[in-house]
């Protein structure tokens, strides 16, 4: 699994269920690299991934853009469950790999 932060929405009491918003940072960057954006977001719950050779996830690499989703997916699986929907947002690279993943129906 990929090292990952999740905040909870700063709003209570609803009874729908709110998109979680999964972050995904670019080329040399790490989750963190969305604090300044994901303030603007905190009514919704946040998902902020470092993928595979970044930050916290520097140790785990792969091979290729499948891999990476499947790590992306085991990630947002294991810390949101299958129910959850998620909006994906995603820069430079972390924005390929979103368009990928849900092109390939990986997400």
């Amino acid at each position: 699994m990929l090292c990952s932060r999740f905040y909870c929405s700063t709003t209570t009491g609803s009874t729908s269920v709110e998109p979680v918003v999964v972050f995904l940072h670019g080329l040399l960057g790490s989750g963190r690299d969305w604090s300044k954006t994901a303030v603007f977001l905190s009514p919704y719950s946040q998902l902020w991934i470092d993928l595979p050779g970044h930050g916290g996830s520097q140790s785990l690499l792969c091979d290729d853009f499948d891999e990476c989703c499947a790590h992306i997916s085991a990630t947002v699986l294991k810390q949101l469950g299958e129910k959850t929907p998620i909006v994906l947002v995603g820069y430079s690279l972390g924005g390929r790999l979103a368009m990928y993943g849900v092109a390939m129906q990986r997400f």
